[in-house]
């Protein structure tokens, strides 16, 4: 403030201070003169040393005159401004046995150092406070910042109310208020029990299983190894066996389950432990372990269904009642693996078995060797020619019938099925059973039932003239009365592997006429016997001749 001299005279002046233990008062300058007509800067400095209110007036007091001027000042000291940044502190929601971490941010708005305290107020009727603070008190300086860390590790469950207090001395008091929940993890299975109904012996099968946090807290698990009196029959693995399920939300895992043996599991047991839940999850585990399943089913026209068997209606491979000789009926079998196991299978004849690597299912293979007989002459002859026919027309060394079986053996995948065709060869007439031999992995080997019937001859004729579905006919052509006989010859093949005797009649094409033609028959023992150079030993051989007319 200045100081202005409007007399005609210099005038000198002198300020008075007073001090107390409140404040302290300086004038700048504290005397001087004013020449007339001009003005005095003065300064005026005031220090407080605690907080309050002052009003006084200061004395300045001037040459010539008796009573001082006044100058009134009034002033309001307060001591150190220390606030808090947080307008609150919240630990939200905590999980029993974890420890939370919060900052206390202070800083000092004041020219002055500022000396603090920090002091809990719990608010009334709760429970024991498991927050530390780790500065409760200390000087901060001009505008300093100071961040107090704040940690909250409660041992048992209850709601965090409580209030920071700060006082600074000589300042201001400032309070912030503390909130925290405090929940322990609840969770559970979404299903205690995992039937696993009936799976694969040696085979890995997996399986989903869930838990479920119905708490707002995350839940840390960790899967326990499985017990129970049958656990060290099997193999179980979860995975992820560890770590953290976030609030309200569903974990999936997955399950693998392995066994060696068949048999049921319902005494296997895998526990769940969660921390800060004071009991263990517990997941029941029933398994019906079981082998290779096979399922038969057999097709004419290598059709299936998709339909399951009736495990009491037998499979039986039926070719007919009537099964004429030298056709090749097929029958198809389906092989069905049922199961989760990869396996192979063999298939065989037991009696009536046919060598595929010899066989030909071709029609080449069923022709006649270029190399005939010769004509029936003689009885030697008839023998001979019986001995290489035979072995000519069997190649299989098939025993009257056989069946032959395409592919004999393969792999056979998981749930999936393999085709087996059986084709009947046959050569003889008869009524013949025999056993389908199945052979499917470690299993005992099934027997299917085949039966047939063939009917008709194994004989051919072999007679000039084109190759034709109908019967054999021997033709004479024009024949004059008086003539010489006429001869046809006429060759028999003997597809089968057994003698065959021979009975002939001929008669007239007439209906009902039985009245027999001119038959010249050479006629010998069916199987004469043969000595050790293979010639005949002895036989009854002759020619006859029988003339017949019609009435």
């Amino acid at each position: 403030f200045q100081l202005t001299n409007n007399s005609a005279n210099e005038i000198s002046f002198h300020w008075q201070c007073e001090d107390s233990d409140l404040f302290v008062v300086k004038m700048e300058p504290t005397e001087g003169v004013v020449v007339p007509g001009n003005t005095e800067d003065c300064q005026l400095c005031l220090t407080g040393f605690k907080p309050g209110v002052i009003n006084m007036h200061l004395k300045c007091y001037l040459e010539y005159q008796e009573e001082p001027i006044y100058y009134n000042l009034q002033a309001s000291f307060k001591g150190p401004e220390v606030v808090i940044e947080n307008s609150s502190i919240d630990f939200g929601l905590v999980c029993l046995g974890n420890c939370v971490l919060k900052e206390l941010c202070l800083q000092n708005k004041s020219p002055v150092p500022a000396e603090f305290h920090i002091t809990q107020i719990p608010e009334p009727e709760t429970d024991p406070i498991d927050l530390n603070v780790t500065i409760t008190e200390g000087v901060l300086e001009p505008y300093q910042f100071l961040s107090i860390n704040m940690s909250f590790a409660p041992d048992s469950v209850y709601s965090l109310r409580t209030n920071l207090l700060l006082e600074v001395v000589d300042g201001n008091t400032s309070i912030v208020a503390v909130r925290g929940e405090v929940e322990v993890p609840y969770v559970v299975l979404e299903s205690c029990q995992l039937d696993m109904g009936a799976i694969s012996c040696g085979i890995q099968t997996r399986f989903s299983v869930s838990l479920i946090n119905n708490s707002y807290v995350e839940a840390q698990y960790e899967w326990l190894k499985p017990v129970g009196s049958q656990a060290h029959l099997c193999e179980i693995e979860i995975l992820p066996n560890r770590g953290i399920i976030s609030p309200t939300k569903t974990e999936p895992f997955n399950l693998t389950f392995f066994s060696k043996e068949q048999m049921v599991f319902d005494d296997v047991f895998i526990q769940c432990k969660v921390m800060e839940m004071p009991k263990f999850l517990c997941l029941a585990i029933t398994a019906d372990v079981k082998g290779l399943i096979i399922q038969y089913q057999v097709s004419k026209d290598g059709y299936f269904t998709d339909e399951s068997n009736d495990n009491d209606e037998p499979v039986v491979l039926d070719f007919g009642e009537e099964v004429m000789v030298a056709t090749k009926p097929c029958l198809y079998l389906r092989i069905k693996n049922v199961t989760q196991i990869e396996s192979t299978y063999s298939v065989s004849a037991e009696s009536f078995p046919v060598d595929n690597s010899v066989f030909q299912p071709s029609k080449k293979g069923l022709r006649l060797n270029a190399k005939l007989p010769k004509p029936f002459t003689s009885p030697s002859a008839k023998h001979t020619d019986n001995v290489s026919t035979r072995a000519e027309a069997s190649p299989t060394q098939i025993n009257g019938a056989g069946l032959l079986i395409e592919p004999l053996s393969g792999r056979l995948p998981a749930l999936s099925y393999v085709v087996v065709k059986i084709t009947l060869i046959s050569s003889m007439w008869g009524n013949y059973k025999d056993n389908l031999l199945c052979k499917t992995g470690d299993l005992d080997v099934v027997r299917l039932p085949v039966v047939f019937n063939i009917v008709g001859s194994p004989l051919q004729f072999l007679i000039v003239g084109p190759a034709s579905d109908e019967e054999p006919k021997i033709r004479f052509g024009f024949y004059i009365a008086g003539m010489k006989p006429v001869w046809r010859k006429v060759k028999i093949y003997n597809n089968s592997v057994f003698d065959i005797r021979i009975d002939w009649r001929v008669f007239n094409i007439y209906d009902d006429d039985q009245q027999i033609i001119d038959l010249n028959l050479y006629y010998g023992d069916p199987f004469p016997l043969l000595g050790p150079n293979s010639k005949i030993v002895s036989a009854h051989t002759g020619r006859f001749t029988i003339i017949c007319y019609s009435p």
